[in-house]
């Protein structure tokens, strides 16, 4: 949208949105007095102009004079806190600047421009090309890219702009174009969002500025790879591959920013099947369940949002193609997509099933993820592989767990928390014990390394079906990775009566006379359960919403853990542990039945 018409669709958004702009200027004001909101972290006071190189969390700092490609990922102090290099990667992605440039477009207060001009000439003058962390990671080099951009050009035509920031800036937009060409993050036995990343970058810039030395190929390059690249990093089912629904959130918005910018075909279609998928797996209060690794990463950050939210994405995509539906959005409607055409698109096979019941059932085959919703409650059912082609570098040991919704989170997956900044926390949330499935003695699924970013596939999870059955939905899975046995679930879920019903199996042979086998089922942090005979009672705000019945021979108990709904930020939780020991075959059953007469927890 040309700047001239902005402000006009600003007021309309906030006569729309009543939060809209108290937030943007709120956003705005906090930004001018130095607080930065930097993923699940605390408020921090890192003043107008931060350091760039530093991590706040554990007080490690990066050497800005030492070549970028030399940095180590990972700095220790004398007290041996593990530095996350997230945190400064994240602070120069720039990512708020947009939305004070839009606060500047919606109130026409000096301050935000002066903010936006500032911070850009000082990252610019302190990080110079190739050298310090921030160029250290060329995914990072386009998202910022695409911030400063952003933030410029709804800033540059005001005539209070510093006239030596223009040739800066557009010296130093160069520079990231440059870098990117040449340092595309193509390599190795799995290419992923990063590239993509870089590919936005590319085109981004070659779009923008086609008078920059090389951006008119840039731009050629950047689709033309893209549009190769994306049937490597998605399914034909709309599902990215490297198994995290949050990783997924973040290459939508990247190919939904491309495909905004350039129109082309390719990208559009790959981008209403991504929303197609989302809308799929959007529980009733459209946030989005934790499948995999979330470090919270956003390719834009224009407003405020809870950090499950993935609704936008629905919003935005149709206003490419009217077939998919989703309540009005203001971060979409910024985004300016093309006019509506319901034909444009085609909608994916096999994206519901059936007739009354299959209105709520959204099976995605090659995710290997069945989503089942009605009113406010929702299960989903995960028999994902690993990702990124078996190297699980944002995997969990969450083969056939699920989620279960009502009328708000009940059990949920923990999320991550932290990766390089707490390694035995990163290893703790991606176990098998962390997450709402079976356990055999004290093994993993998938082997558990040192290496943070690898979970070999061994699972090799699979749905073996799924289909309606007696008025309600049969789900059964399996898994190799306790090898050599199998654990199979089998699940019925009644979406009238609001029930689960779990059967899990396990069979093969070992030299072992008996096993214990361990069903856990973690609770949001605002649910709690007590015991209740051969089971438990759970319930939210003093009222009871949900009974677990287990078999009298099972052991219970309820254990704590914790919930991580963004990087950075964790909450104590409660965990539900059901327990059976014995030879084998092993079968353990347990009944999820909605409880809205029965005494709520203390």
């Amino acid at each position: 949208m040309p700047v001239a018409q902005l402000p006009a669709l600003l007021r309309s958004l906030a006569d729309q949105f009543p939060s809209f702009a108290p937030q943007l200027i709120a956003r705005a004001d906090r930004a001018c007095d130095g607080v930065w909101m930097i993923l699940g972290y605390p408020p921090a006071k890192l003043g107008r102009l931060p350091d760039w190189q530093r991590d706040f969390v554990s007080n490690q700092r990066w050497d800005p004079d030492q070549l970028s490609r030399r940095q180590p990922i990972v700095r220790r102090g004398g007290s041996d806190v593990g530095s996350d290099i997230k945190i400064p990667w994240e602070i120069s992605r720039l990512q708020h600047l947009p939305s004070i440039a839009l606060a500047f477009q919606l109130t026409a207060d000096r301050r935000y421009l002066d903010l936006v001009c500032e911070q850009l000439a000082d990252w610019i003058a302190r990080n110079p090309p190739g050298l310090g962390v921030n160029w250290t990671c060329a995914m990072d080099v386009a998202l910022r890219a695409v911030s400063m951009s952003w933030a410029w050009e709804l800033c540059r035509s005001d005539p209070r702009v510093p006239a030596e920031l223009r040739a800066k800036l557009y010296w130093s937009l160069f520079a990231h174009g440059h870098f990117l060409r040449g340092h595309l993050e193509d390599g190795g036995s799995f290419v992923g969002n990063h590239y993509v990343a870089n590919l936005l970058g590319l085109i981004w810039l070659g779009h923008l500025y086609p008078a920059l030395k090389g951006a008119t190929r840039w731009r050629a390059v950047g689709i033309k790879r893209l549009i190769s690249h994306l049937p490597a990093q998605l399914h034909s089912d709309g599902g990215d591959q490297e198994a995290s629904i949050a990783y997924h959130r973040l290459v939508a918005e990247m190919v939904g920013l491309a495909a905004t910018l350039t129109r082309a075909p390719e990208l559009v279609a790959a981008f209403v099947r991504m929303a197609r998928f989302t809308h799929g797996v959007l529980k009733p209060d459209g946030t989005a369940p934790q499948l995999g690794d979330n470090d919270g990463g956003r390719a834009f950050r224009l407003i405020d949002r809870a950090p499950l939210d993935h609704s936008y994405l629905v919003s935005w995509a149709a206003a490419f193609n009217s077939s998919l539906s989703a309540p009005p959005d203001p971060e979409s409607a910024l985004l300016s997509p093309p006019p509506r055409n319901a034909g444009e698109v085609d909608p994916l096979p096999n994206a519901q099933r059936g007739g009354g019941l299959g209105r709520g059932v959204h099976e995605f085959p090659d995710s290997q993820l069945t989503a089942l919703r009605r009113d406010d409650f929702y299960v989903l059912l995960s028999a994902t592989p690993v990702g990124q082609h078996g190297q699980g570098g944002h995997g969990h040991n969450d083969k056939l767990s699920l989620e279960l919704f009502l009328g708000g989170d009940v059990i949920v997956d923990p999320g991550s928390f932290s990766y390089t900044g707490d390694p035995a926390a990163r290893n703790a949330f991606r176990s098998t014990a962390a997450h709402a499935t079976l356990q055999v003695d004290q093994l993993e699924q998938n082997l558990i390394s040192l290496d943070l970013f690898h979970l070999p596939e061994r699972a090799r999870a699979r749905i073996l079906r799924s289909e309606p059955q007696n008025h309600a939905w049969i789900w059964e899975a399996e898994h190799h990775g306790f090898a050599p046995l199998v654990h199979r679930r089998t699940a019925r879920i009644d979406l009238a009566a609001r029930s689960v019903q779990l059967s899990d199996e396990v069979t093969g042979r070992t030299t072992q006379a008996e096993h214990t086998v361990t069903a856990r089922f973690p609770l949001a942090p605002d649910v709690s359960a007590r015991l209740d005979g051969n089971g438990f009672l759970i319930g939210r705000g003093g009222e009871a919403i949900l009974r677990l019945i287990a078999p009298p021979a099972a052991h219970l108990a309820i254990d704590q853990g914790w919930y991580s709904a963004d990087y950075g930020a964790r909450q104590g939780c409660q965990v539900l542990r059901v327990s059976l020991r014995g030879p084998l075959p092993l079968r353990l059953e347990i009944d999820l039945i909605a409880s809205e007469q029965m005494t709520a927890p203390p």
